[in-house]
């Protein structure tokens, strides 16, 4: 398949995934069907309506191409990359100004690569796709699915950065629209800044949640005091 013969339609969510690089001689690996499964799988479990998977059969070897790939193909996201005897890369490419993910894993030694391809990578890269996914479906207003596959990524053992990241999000989401549930927010804000204590936004948003509760629901003391602190 070619970026001429994959065009997303209109309303649909085109995630794409080009073949990995081997520079690993003769150990040939389906890295690209090993994520295609593990984001399907999480596709359906958030219950993702118009939503693909779709594996490219070309290389993609650079940021550069990957971005007119995915303009191409009105792509919500690309993942491409590359693998050897001693690493494998998983680099994003995601649709406007998001943060483009990237993930390397780094073999201690050389018979890990056949573990690492069919399983932690596919792991990893679902966290981290859910995430993309999360800041896309956002920026386009649709907040509830953003709430619903980010709370995904949680169950999804992302690292300690990434779970803050989420968290933060969450936290902004929780806020906002017709059901918007400010104790969840304070309580995703906390999160953050007990993984970041010095998370100056993270204070501030908690705060603003805390006031926004005294204000519009509880006027409890104990909410202002929060808010003060």
């Amino acid at each position: 398949a070619t970026r001429y013969q994959i065009v997303a339609d209109e309303g649909e969510t085109l995630l794409l995934i080009a073949t990995f690089a081997n520079y690993a001689g003769n150990a040939g690996f389906n890295v690209a069907g090993r994520i295609e499964e593990a984001l399907e799988q999480q596709i359906a479990a958030a219950q993702l309506t118009h939503t693909n998977v779709v594996v490219l059969d070309e290389v993609i070897g650079n940021a550069t191409k990957a971005e007119a790939e995915l303009a191409a193909a009105h792509a919500a996201m690309l993942l491409w990359g590359e693998y050897d005897n001693a690493r494998v890369v998983v680099n994003f490419s995601v649709r406007g100004d998001l943060e483009n993910p990237h993930l390397r894993r780094d073999l201690l030694a050389l018979d890990e690569l056949p573990t690492v391809i069919n399983r932690d990578v596919p792991q990893q890269v679902r966290s981290l796709a859910l995430f993309a996914l999360g800041q896309l479906f956002r920026g386009d207003g649709q907040l509830e699915q953003s709430r619903t596959v980010l709370e995904n990524a949680l169950t999804l053992d992302p690292s300690l950065e990434l779970r803050s990241k989420i968290y933060f999000y969450l936290g902004s989401l929780y806020g906002q629209g017709t059901e918007a549930d400010l104790h969840k927010a304070v309580t995703a804000y906390s999160e953050v800044i007990a993984l970041r204590p010095a998370d100056a936004n993270a204070l501030y948003n908690r705060g603003l949640a805390y006031w926004n509760l005294y204000q519009l629901y509880s006027n409890s003391l104990d909410d202002l005091d929060s808010a003060i602190k």
